[in-house]
């Protein structure tokens, strides 16, 4: 009796997961690909091989499904409309990349409430030249290579390389991003944070991990990393590597005026700008107060366990 018990059991619960599973696709992009096949397979022969578009297989995509990108070079801007999937390269981004030059825009772009399970995964991204976005207080070039607004993807293992804008060269966040194992390297801001910026001054939570920036550039401040204003704008960075980035006024690699900064095991390297700490901390409306420190602390600030 007990056995059966536990044997109905599980095939009810079979059957509540069934459907779930059962629905989850793999859409297939390859360059060899239409748009107008369905995307079932990685073979290039209609009716079902591969979307010739990383946008088009977004697009035809439901919640929870797959899209596997086959290695080259695909010159469009995407949007992930506000679905919950998995893009992802099946070579790595030494192999596939996103090209976005004679397009304009952001590369990617997450504007539609994307969470977590909104991934992107393997790519080079390349070209943005950034989103027009208005705010109460005015309107901005934002994120050249990714656009993060009011969203928090996963994205793991990119390259962001080559992108510019007004704010966050390779990438804009407001939302609560995860960033892991990401390149940024030779992005530029006209004004703050070549490599990323976080927040527009209306509170985020950023986490990034295991990245490196290098090489990238900001006219004012942040040359690498920066975030806003807002006390509620969170910024956690581990494992990183800050070398060759350059602002022009504070912040060679990182800077931060009111918000919450907890930088671990990060090692910092030829960072460059007139106020010459690799890192900077200002109170809105003060003067810079730059630092060296490996192990500076303030009530909203800390730096652990880093080398400058």
């Amino acid at each position: 009796m007990f056995r059966t018990r536990h044997y109905h059991a599980a095939v009810m619960l079979l059957a509540v997961l069934w459907p779930l599973t059962a629905l989850a696709d793999t859409i297939h992009v390859a360059l060899c690909g239409d748009d107008a096949w369905t995307g079932a397979s990685a073979a290039c022969a209609a009716p079902d091989g591969p979307k010739a578009t990383i946008q088009a297989a977004i697009d035809a995509a439901a919640h929870g499904d797959e899209i596997v990108v086959a290695a080259g070079t695909y010159n469009e801007a995407i949007d992930f409309n506000g679905k919950a999937v998995h893009l992802r390269s099946s070579g790595g981004p030494g192999a596939t990349t996103i090209d976005a030059t004679g397009i304009g825009g952001s590369v990617v772009a997450c504007v539609s409430g994307e969470g977590p399970d909104t991934i992107l995964e393997g790519f080079t991204i390349t070209g943005g030249t950034g989103s027009r976005i208005c705010f109460p207080f005015g309107c901005f070039v934002l994120g050249g290579g990714m656009v993060n607004l009011d969203t928090s993807p996963t994205v793991i293992d990119c390259i962001f390389t080559g992108n510019r804008a007004e704010f966050g060269g390779g990438m804009i966040n407001q939302g609560s991003p995860r960033i892991v194992n990401c390149t940024f390297i030779d992005n530029h801001a006209e004004v703050n944070s070549g490599g990323m910026g976080n927040g527009v001054g209306m509170g985020v939570t950023v986490t990034v991990i295991g990245c490196v920036f290098r090489g990238n550039t900001a006219g004012s401040h942040s040359g690498a990393l920066g975030i806003g204003s807002d006390p509620d704008d969170t910024l956690i960075v581990i494992n990183c590597l800050f070398e060759g980035n350059m602002a022009g006024q504070a912040g060679g690699a990182i800077n931060t005026t009111a918000s919450r900064l907890e930088v671990t095991n990060c090692v910092f390297s030829g960072n460059r700008a007139p106020a010459a700490a690799p890192l900077t901390w200002r109170r809105p409306a003060a003067r810079p107060s730059p630092t060296r420190s490996s192990g500076a602390t303030h009530p909203r600030r800390s730096v652990k366990r880093c080398s400058a």
